[in-house]
């Protein structure tokens, strides 16, 4: 417990520690809530998986829902499950980083892109905890789609172009 301070007491170190620590925690909340990111942790000494009440939005999930490494395989489109389960299972055995795209699918049938980013960790060879973020990807993945089609009519309309001043040349000779 600390004593109240006297008008133009300077705080104690412990006092501008505990200050700092509080004015970075909260700088790093804002900051994940602003980027609309959503967070997970999970225990991999006792199991338990938790999820940000953002993150459990990214899967459509009410912010009380119990949560599971079942669980968000079964959200995951049926095509995208091994792949990202590969990703996980990696990234525990390398004690490495885990970076995978998948689409999610909402209780209505439509789909959303998500990327998840994480780390695991590990303390004497033994990886004791798995963490990252879920970052919706729907409009990188659109974006993407948008321009592979883009693309491929530029190649056609080439391809075209192509074929028709052939066809002139040889109407010339």
């Amino acid at each position: 417990p600390s004593r109240p301070r006297r008008p133009g007491q300077r705080p104690t170190r412990l006092e501008a520690e505990l200050a700092r620590y509080q004015r970075g925690e909260v700088w790093y909340r804002d900051t994940i809530e602003a980027a609309e990111v959503g967070t997970w942790s999970w225990d991999l000494t006792n199991g338990e998986l938790a999820w940000s009440t953002r993150c459990k939005a990214l899967f459509g999930l009410p912010p009380e829902m119990k949560v599971d490494y079942d669980l968000f395989l079964s959200l995951l489109h049926p095509e995208d499950r091994d792949g990202v389960d590969a990703a996980v299972q990696k990234a525990l055995s390398e004690v490495g980083d885990y970076d995978a795209f998948s689409r999610v699918v909402f209780p209505d049938g439509s789909l959303q892109w998500r990327r998840f980013k994480g780390k695991a960790y590990a303390d004497q060879g033994k990886t004791y905890r798995f963490q990252g973020v879920v970052i919706d990807a729907t409009a990188q993945k659109k974006s993407e789609q948008d321009l592979k089609l883009a693309l491929e009519r530029a190649n056609a309309a080439e391809g075209e172009a192509q074929r028709v001043l052939e066809s002139m040349a040889d109407g010339f000779f």
